[in-house]
């Protein structure tokens, strides 16, 4: 049985936009396992995540995500004030521990799309406000309007 808990409340200002897509596991052409996105208006259509023809808002993705249509639900990105990354095999698979290296990557990672306030990311297990990475003197992650890093 799937089960939503929420949308985080930094995406819930995107949740009325329309750059929303389905998932669905499946296999590359290498035979790993990969996402493959989903139109949530046309389940049965594949999605792109640079085409905004084949994206929804998010209500009509969460409906057709619990219709069982996918696995998961995407925000995508492109045109929008949003960075992301991932960081591959950075947990111990016994501890739960998240390596010191990526933890302090996401602590000093600044985004920055040409807007003069600072956004910080919190260790929330720790309670801590980490300086934000322009102040630490930490990387910066950016995108053009194609959504290509420089």
């Amino acid at each position: 049985m799937k089960t939503f808990r929420g949308l985080p409340s930094a995406l819930s200002p995107y949740a009325p936009q329309e750059r929303w897509d389905l998932w669905r596991c499946g296999i590359n052409k290498k035979g790993k396992p990969t996402k493959v996105p989903y139109q949530a208006h046309h389940p049965s259509r594949l999605a792109s995540s640079k085409d905004p023809a084949t994206w929804s808002d998010f209500p009509t993705a969460l409906r057709a995500y619990e219709a069982g249509h996918g696995d998961g639900i995407v925000l995508c990105l492109l045109g929008s004030d949003l960075t992301a990354f991932d960081l591959d095999d950075c947990r111990n698979a016994t501890t739960g521990e998240i390596e010191p290296a990526a933890r302090d990557l996401v602590a000093r990672t600044f985004l920055c799309r040409g807007h003069a306030k600072r956004h910080r990311l919190a260790d929330h297990r720790q309670g801590q406000r980490p300086e934000s990475a322009s102040q630490a003197g930490g990387p910066r992650s950016q995108r053009d309007d194609r959504g290509k890093l420089p």
